[in-house]
């Protein structure tokens, strides 16, 4: 059935809801963070989709057995751009290609990169979650998740604590753009869920692209989200070309150590 214009342009009032206005963002953060310092699991709204996330401990752990996700699976820090600045290490080079990604064209990306092992925000992951976390020397962190990301890592930062997660789905099932589409499993394990409605990128259907900075050249470890983007900003501002995207049809999660890449010769 072919589709048909509106019959108006103007909006329709729906009999019968309340009016929530804006979301208190900021009160919204604090009940998220009062949860999660006392050992609690969140599902939070950002940009791409909703994650799960917790403190280092057993609390992540249940993020990971309700999204049966395979224990060979490195945890990443649902971090910031300010919190990546704290833990990683990167020379001037490198560092303005996550900033030109992340800061100027304001783009979600996974950075893998090498850490410094005594700052305090990395010295408070217990040792069990950090073996966990950590792979060669590196770490990996979400920066541009959003703006509850960003207040929520506000806070994480003045109390000294990182919070670990994944996409609130399970394993191999996709991002969700919306909380009544994350699984029950999933949805079970949370001691608060913060539902914002759909979120921005849902159209994508994607994750976030990764790439590990600790190598050189560095390296693509999944195409996701802005890919197209990303390639752009570092063939024309740092002369890099970054593999080509095969498609999804061809490589369906993303990731390229699924094809066995190695570096171009």
């Amino acid at each position: 059935m072919s589709a048909q214009l509106p019959s108006s342009s103007y909006a329709v009032a729906v009999p019968g809801t309340s009016i929530v206005g804006r979301h208190d963002v900021d009160a919204d953060v604090r009940r998220v963070y009062e949860v999660l310092k006392n050992g609690g699991v969140a599902i939070i709204p950002g940009r791409i989709g909703y994650a799960s996330i917790a403190t280092p401990g057993a609390s992540v752990k249940r993020i990971f057995d309700a999204k049966q996700r395979g224990s060979h699976k490195k945890h990443a820090i649902t971090g910031s751009y300010a919190m990546h600045k704290l833990i990683h290490r990167l020379p001037p080079e490198k560092e303005a290609m996550v900033a030109a990604i992340t800061i100027d064209n304001a783009l979600p990306l996974g950075v893998v990169a090498p850490y410094d092992p005594d700052q305090p925000l990395v010295r408070n992951i217990d040792s069990e979650t950090l073996k966990q976390t950590a792979h060669n020397g590196t770490l990996g962190m979400l920066i541009g998740g959003g703006v509850f990301h960003e207040k929520l890592n506000e806070l994480a930062i003045q109390g000294g604590i990182t919070f670990l997660g994944s996409s609130a789905n399970l394993s191999g099932k996709g991002v969700k753009g919306r909380v009544e589409d994350i699984e029950p499993e999933v949805r079970g394990a949370a001691d608060i869920i913060i539902d914002y409605g759909l979120r921005n990128y849902h159209s994508f259907h994607q994750s976030s692209t990764i790439i590990d900075f600790s190598t050189d050249p560095i390296n693509v470890i999944r195409i996701g989200l802005f890919y197209d983007v990303i390639s752009d900003i570092l063939l024309r501002q740092f002369r890099l070309e970054l593999p080509k995207d095969p498609g999804r049809d061809v490589l369906p999660t993303g990731h390229l150590r699924d094809m066995q890449i190695g570096p171009a010769n």
